[in-house]
């Protein structure tokens, strides 16, 4: 049986088509609004905060809204249009009958239509729809007495209207739907899909070019890991300069007075620090919030600032370089709160002054609790707002970093070696004064017995988070300058004589105690090594903790 194909002229069959797509995304938008979240934020009413939650829930709703005006529109069509359905002359329907029924039976089901549709018995109103009945009785009599006949209905003109989901206007006004079709497809689509290929072909899974992992090599090296202080950080901010990504990148935002504008305002030395690379200068504007790059840039200069930190921490942790790996974090930090120096940390609580930290510093109020910045100078909605993201900015501390023995390599050892339980000690406890003169008071010394394999083990606790209430929701960091919803993570690194040793372990935010644990064979070690745990939070600054202890190789 063949078919007669049209297109959708009422908008029925489209309608159907539609309204299966757009309710249950409809319906999933809704209940995304008005259900449950799993993850919570800081109460917060700085213009960032604000902006970012008007800009998400606004734009939520519009398009909510948008999609159940369009539902009920479909689903008014597919409620009032009438079903269409377009059948063909089919004698098996006309007599009532099967392709299996004998010639008795269709002579038999003929008498009783010819009776039925009589037009001598019919009234004058329906005489003459009994008249085309008759006709097509006899027409389907005939057809199904004669096998050539029937053979060639069904060959022929045996055709079913079927509807196709596609407005009958796209059909009437092909050549332009043509045109528009090609366009999009034989233009921008593969125009779009070579882009991508080419950006997939030269990144890394970071999403870092290669030819930019082989600059990050070549300039992170020995003298770049023994840097100190702000100087280390922003050498780091020169080296992602230089990265394909900044360096390739056509800015067009104008900038050429950003430095001076920042010496004048912050006394900042940005002429001996930087040079006039223009990726720099607009990571500089987001760092001290002067505003006066474009916002795409802006944007885009995140976005990437973050790929390329995690670029240089790959490289960092294959040349086993603990300060570099540590000023990294701090970058981080300095980017997703857009801090321009780790000292002025406070300025990641909202409606802290830089005029106002910088002579509160320069007082010697530097180790004086944050609470009593805020309560000197703020006051109102401010304070209440500085207040609750300072106490939801999360901490941890070491509470513990001890090393225990596994296995001396002695025969028949092969247990854990208690420091009260054997008189052959293989670890033991001493003494600073009977150990070396070198280490510090507050660290302990291990001493173990060469071919040992040595457990180091980390206990983290958590000392500050204010929950409020939270049922265990992820809390989303406090970034009210960046794009991006970030989440807390603690990097737990172990570096033996600032060497980094083994993996370093990502540890997400948690309550209570976390332990991590990492294991040192001794042939790594020399007789006296000063080993140090690194625990540091990439999203916020002033979090990152250190605490060490000696091992001793005998």
């Amino acid at each position: 049986m063949s078919y007669d194909y049209e297109y959708d002229e009422s908008g029925l069959a489209s309608s159907y088509l539609m309204l299966s797509v757009l309710a249950p995304v409809a319906l999933f938008l809704s209940f995304g609004l008005v259900g449950r979240k799993n993850v919570r934020r800081v109460w917060c009413r700085c213009a960032g905060c604000r902006e970012k939650v008007e800009k998400r829930n606004g734009l939520k709703k519009v398009t909510v809204v948008v999609l159940w005006i369009v539902v009920a529109y479909l689903a008014k069509n597919v409620k009032t249009l009438r079903m269409e359905k377009k059948n063909g002359f089919n004698p098996l329907d006309v007599l009532g009958i099967t392709e299996e029924s004998s010639a008795r039976e269709i002579k038999k089901r003929l008498r009783v239509l010819l009776v039925k549709y009589n037009p001598g018995n019919a009234v004058e109103e329906v005489k003459k729809e009994y008249e085309e009945k008759m006709k097509d009785v006899n027409r389907a009599y005939g057809l199904m007495m004669n096998k050539k006949k029937y053979e060639a209905w069904l060959n022929n003109d045996s055709k079913i209207g079927e509807i196709v989901a596609i407005p009958g206007m796209i059909v009437r006004n092909g050549v332009y739907t043509f045109v528009l079709y090609c366009i999009a497809l034989g233009v921008f689509v593969p125009r779009w899909a070579y882009r991508k290929w080419r950006e997939m072909r030269d990144m890394n899974r970071l999403g870092v070019s290669f030819v930019t992992m082989e600059k990050f090599f070549e300039r992170i090296d020995e003298k770049m890991n023994e840097m100190k202080g702000l100087e280390s950080v922003y050498a780091l901010i020169g080296v992602m300069g230089e990265s394909e990504e900044f360096a390739r990148h056509e800015w067009k935002s104008e900038i050429s007075e950003l430095k001076t504008k920042i010496e004048n305002e912050y006394g900042f030395p940005m002429k001996e620090m930087m040079d006039d690379n223009k990726g720099c200068l607009v990571l500089i504007d987001h760092l001290f919030r002067t505003g006066m790059a474009r916002k795409e840039e802006t944007e885009y200069v995140q976005r990437m600032s973050l790929r390329l930190i995690e670029g240089m921490r790959v490289i960092a942790l294959a040349k086993r370089y603990g300060n570099v790996m540590k000023n990294l974090v701090v970058l981080e930090g300095m980017v997703v709160q857009a801090v321009f120096d780790p000292r002025f940390w406070l300025l990641q609580v909202p409606f802290v002054r830089f005029e106002l930290l910088f002579i509160w510093e320069k007082r010697g109020n530097e180790k004086r609790r944050s609470e009593e910045y805020l309560r000197m100078h703020l006051s109102g909605e401010h304070y209440d707002s500085a207040v609750m993201v300072n106490k939801e900015i999360p901490s941890v501390e070491v509470s513990e970093f001890s090393a225990s023995v596994i296995n001396t390599g002695k025969e028949g050892d092969g247990e854990d070696v208690a420091l009260e339980d054997s008189d052959d000690v293989v670890m033991r406890r001493e003494s600073v004064e009977e150990s070396m003169k070198s280490v510090k008071r507050d660290q302990n010394v291990y001493v173990v017995s060469d071919g040992s394999l040595v457990t180091v083990m980390v206990k983290l606790s958590k000392v500050s988070s204010f929950r409020g209430g939270s049922d265990g929701r992820k809390m989303v960091v406090h970034a009210p300058y960046i794009k991006e919803q970030l989440f807390c993570r603690w990097m737990v690194m172990l570096t033996i004589d600032g060497r980094v040793y083994g993996k370093i372990e990502m540890v997400d935010d948690f309550e209570g105690n976390r332990r991590v644990k990492f294991n040192i064979g001794t042939e790594d070690l020399r007789k006296v090594n000063e080993c140090k745990v690194f625990v540091g939070c990439g999203e916020y600054l002033n979090r990152n903790v250190e605490k060490s202890i000696v091992i001793k190789v005998e």
